[in-house]
């Protein structure tokens, strides 16, 4: 009898397994041949066993106003213009600003650049009366002289630095070339007019 039970367990454990493989693999016929008999634009899926049609999504064109931004853009625009109104904001951002820090650095070289230059005739008119070289006079305006000298020279270097900011702030509003604020600090050495300003 015990023997007959497990033969019998045996027997009945094989056929499950082979009902299962024949199951499988009429699942797996029924896949393929569903799949063979779908569109080529058809998409099929395995898990579900259920196929449909590839819909194509339109993409939704970007909204442009008549000057040519989103309006995302024009609201930043507006915000940052209303900011310089304010007279905040960053002002390497803004030409009208940058022209004029570059008008006032003007204004101070011109004013350095005549004292010096005035002193600079005092000195000599002091030497030519019968004044002592070495006196303390002499030596104060000389100090004067080479203080505004030194200064100018800086203010000088400063303005071309701003002028290289500037520059880069009109191609980037008229021809939308990526605006860059850090300017190198070399970028004025390299420029003959500074060169040239600075021996005259």
């Amino acid at each position: 009898d015990i023997s007959h039970a497990a033969s019998s367990g045996r027997n009945k454990s094989a056929n499950s397994a082979i009902f299962r493989n024949e199951s499988a693999k009429s699942a797996f016929g029924r896949n393929e041949s569903t799949k063979s008999m779908l569109n080529p634009h058809d998409t099929f899926c395995p898990a579900c066993g259920k196929s449909g049609k590839m819909v194509e999504v339109p993409v939704r064109a970007v909204e442009r106003l008549p000057n040519g931004l989103t309006p995302g853009e024009a609201a930043v625009v507006r915000l940052n213009a209303s900011e310089y109104a304010k007279g905040r904001g960053d002002w390497r951002r803004d030409r009208d600003r940058i022209d004029s820090v570059m008008m006032r650095y003007h204004a101070m070289i011109a004013v350095l650049g005549s004292v010096g230059l005035l002193a600079a005739v005092a000195q000599h008119e002091l030497v030519v009366q019968g004044q002592d070289p070495r006196g303390l006079t002499i030596n104060l305006i000389k100090i004067f002289c080479s203080a505004s000298t030194a200064v100018t020279i800086l203010l000088v270097y400063r303005l071309y630095q701003v002028h290289e900011l500037f520059v880069r702030v009109v191609l980037h509003i008229d021809f939308l070339q990526p605006l860059v604020l850090q300017v190198p600090w070399w970028s004025a050495l390299k420029q003959a007019g500074f060169w040239g300003e600075c021996i005259v």
